[in-house]
Formats: structure tokens, sequence, C-alpha cells
């Protein structure tokens, strides 16, 4: 797969998880945003949604985790954020993603900049509430994009009133 080079990351990437029934953000969902390297691992750079369901993804804050990266597994990565693709994705995470993150943040967590606040915004991430979905963009096209997820109890009331209807 060739992948194109980004020209450049946008200063503040905008991100905001929106509920589909009520179309409100939803607070403290745990994110991951991954950036597609032309050589070595891809980057993976986790997040939490605030009280207004948004995360605000500073470019510093990107090539500050990329370098982390590098320094924590220099075999793994090679590639600078300008030769990651300008498509990326941002993956919501499942309830056993959320806490497989939680225990690789703890275990780096000296040797990197990953902040106490992550870390708790993952403990008591409302994850576990919702259905994960992964999305795709351009970050060359948009630094805002908005993600709706529907909830694990709504959709099982819709599941049982289909089959309701089904069943007359």
């Amino acid at each position: 797969m060739t992948i194109n080079r980004m020209a450049i990351f946008p200063p503040q990437l905008h991100i905001t998880v929106f509920d589909n029934n009520s179309r409100q953000g939803v607070p403290r969902i745990a994110t991951k945003l991954t950036l597609f390297a032309r050589r070595k691992g891809n980057y993976t750079i986790p997040m939490v949604t605030n009280s207004a369901g948004e995360v605000h993804l500073s470019a510093e804050y990107v090539r500050q985790s990329i370098k982390d990266d590098w320094e924590l597994f220099p075999m793994d990565y090679e590639s600078a954020l300008e030769e990651c693709s300008p498509d990326v994705e941002i993956r919501i995470c499942t309830p056993e993603d959320v806490q497989r993150t939680i225990e690789a943040m703890r275990m780096f967590r000296s040797a990197s900049t990953i902040s106490d606040e992550l870390i708790r915004g993952f403990e008591s991430s409302a994850n576990e509430q919702y259905i994960p979905v992964v999305a795709s963009f351009n970050v060359e096209e948009s630094n805002k994009v908005a993600i709706g997820i529907s909830s694990r109890v709504q959709s099982a009331a819709n599941r049982n009133n289909e089959r309701a209807k089904g069943s007359k």
C-alpha cells in the first residue's frame, strides 16, 4: 500500500463525539487517533472527550506523542508526522481496548508524557455504554470531524422492538 505524505497536520484538530439519538456531545468517551506511517509502525494517540464530547488535539501534542514512541520503541517507529498519510482514523474504543490501554499507559507512564489526567479519563470512560465505531477522514481537507455513536441500551431496545414487530 502506498501512503501519500501529509503536507501539514492542522495546528488544532477538533473532534466531536455525539450520541446518534440525542445529537448531543458525549463526555468521557475513550478514543484513539491512528496516523498511518510510510515506514514501520503506525502511531496511535489515545484521547478522551471532555464534558462537551470534544477533543482538541494540537499538532504539538501529536509531535510529542510521536517523539515518545520513537524514544520508547526505536525499532518500531521511523516516520515523522509529515511522512504520515493525511488519511487518519479515529476509533471509539471497546471496553476491552480501554482496559488494555490503561495497562499500557501505566506501564510506560514514567518514560513518556502520558498524563495522570489521561489515565484517569480512560479509567472513568463511558465506553461500555456505547457501540464502538471507526471513522476515517483526511486532516488536510478539514480540521473538524464529528463522529456519531449509538447507545448499547438504545440499540438493544430497537432490536427488541424489531423482534416484537416480526412476531406479529
